[in-house]
Formats: structure tokens, C-alpha cells, sequence
């Protein structure tokens, strides 16, 4: 019996990530770009963080989570949230959403400055995480939506990973950074227990303030009156300098 043939589209699979160093929820074709050129397997170019071709994923941009029972939002001061990735929400100090990176308006002038992450939101996926770290410069592109510490131009914590105490609503994560001091040292506080950091190899000259978020809200504590927890001693808020964005 003769049957009709109809001629069905064909659907693409989804793209795989070639390079490992890719985060989840980035744009697909920086990971084919890293498989084809050899960019490394978790590492990354010299100039990863200088401007790249980009897709735009402002379509995508989902409109912040409600979070019921959340507290009032930090009123800002001086220093806000400056650069961040297309899929972060930022309403002031607030900070949701993601993937992606944020970071404050103003590099690290000072020789030893703290701030507080409080976590108000994280998501049950495993997409959901809070990475605390710096950024040697103001990173664009590509580089916006890869985790920090996962690029040789970024240095980052993951908060909350299965070896530590997990995160959860209510949490409050500090962060020292000495750089009277060499080499220069980075100290994080998860409600007060201080963490095992990353060496802080490389890190040298100017740095900015930054998060890395994915499917979580918090508030970025920048300014003191915000503080929950005390400031370890001979330290400060970020103060404002020449290193301003914008």
C-alpha cells in the first residue's frame, strides 16, 4: 500500500558546550569558538575579558522573581551596582536572576576594603549559585556571562557548594579584600564561618567589585550602615575614587 511523504522540518538538536569553561545559560557560540580555536579547557585566552562579538540577550530577559516575605530593598548610597550582564536584574542594590556577572560602580581604591552579600532568594535547580570575586577591569561581552574564577582575568568564590554549609534565604556572605599586603589576600565569611579560598596568584593592580549570580536574589551590602555582621579590623567600605563607571 503506497503511503504519502510528507517532508517534516528538521529539528537541530541542542548545541553542546565544546570548552568546560563555559557556564551553563552563556552563549552557546562562545563554546564552539573555544572548541575550534583551542582556547583551553578551563582556561582562557589572554584578552577573554576585552570585547567580543556578542548575541544580544536582551529578548530574553526575564522580569525579576517576586519574592514573598522579602525585606525592604537597601537604600543605595554613593557607590551602586555598576556593568551587568543582559539577565541580571538589577533594582538598586538588589541583584536577581542571572546567569551572569555584576559589578559595583567603582574599582577598589583603598588598601583594604569589605563589603556584605545578604542572600534574600535562591532558587531549588542546580543552576542556582552566588560567586563573590573581583575583576581586574571592567569585563564586556561574553565575558558578562562566565563565572568568575573561571577566566585567567576574574577571581571568584562559589558560595554554598556541597563541600560547605549550602545557601539559603537569610544568609549573609562577607568579603575582605588586603592589598597592603603581598601577595595580596582575599578572606570570605559565610555567617561568619570564614571559608577556604582560591590562591589569589595573579591578582595585582586595579580591581572592581564583583557577583556572579544565577536563579538566586540578594542585596549588595556595599555601604556600612548595611552591615550585619562586624568588619574585620583596619577595614572599610569601598570609597569612592577615579576608577568610576560611566
Amino acid at each position: 500500500m503506497w503511503l504519502p511523504f510528507f517532508d517534516l522540518p528538521w529539528e537541530q538538536p541542542p548545541a553542546q558546550a565544546r570548552n568546560s569553561d563555559v557556564e551553563k545559560g552563556s552563549a552557546g557560540s562562545s563554546g564552539a569558538l573555544a572548541g575550534i580555536f583551542g582556547w583551553g579547557d578551563r582556561g582562557a585566552r589572554p584578552d577573554d575579558d576585552m570585547v567580543r562579538p556578542s548575541m544580544s540577550s536582551a529578548a530574553l530577559v526575564e522580569p525579576p522573581r517576586v519574592v514573598v516575605g522579602a525585606p525592604p530593598e537597601l537604600v543605595p548610597g554613593e557607590i551602586t551596582v555598576g556593568v551587568s550582564a543582559d539577565l541580571v536584574n538589577v533594582s538598586g542594590l538588589r541583584i536577581s536572576g542571572g546567569p551572569g556577572r555584576c559589578l559595583a560602580s567603582c574599582s577598589i581604591e583603598q588598601d583594604r576594603a569589605y563589603w556584605e552579600i545578604h542572600v534574600i532568594d535562591v532558587g531549588s535547580g542546580p543552576a542556582a549559585r552566588l560567586v563573590v570575586g573581583l575583576c581586574p577591569r571592567v569585563p564586556t561581552g561574553d565575558a558578562l556571562v562566565r563565572e568568575l574564577g573561571l577566566t585567567s582575568h576574574s577571581y571568584g568564590v562559589c558560595v554554598g557548594e556541597s563541600w560547605q554549609a549550602p545557601l539559603k534565604r537569610g544568609d549573609v556572605v562577607g568579603f575582605a579584600y588586603d592589598q597592603a599586603v603581598f601577595p595580596v589576600r582575599v578572606d570570605v565569611w559565610h555567617n561568619g564561618s570564614q571559608l577556604d579560598v582560591p590562591l589569589t596568584r595573579g591578582l595585582k593592580g586595579e580591581q572592581w567589585p564583583a557577583l556572579f549570580v544565577g536563579d538566586c536574589t540578594v542585596d549588595w551590602a556595599l555601604d556600612e550602615k548595611h552591615w550585619r555582621k562586624a568588619c574585620p579590623p583596619g577595614f572599610s567600605p569601598l570609597m569612592l575614587g577615579r576608577g568610576l563607571i560611566g
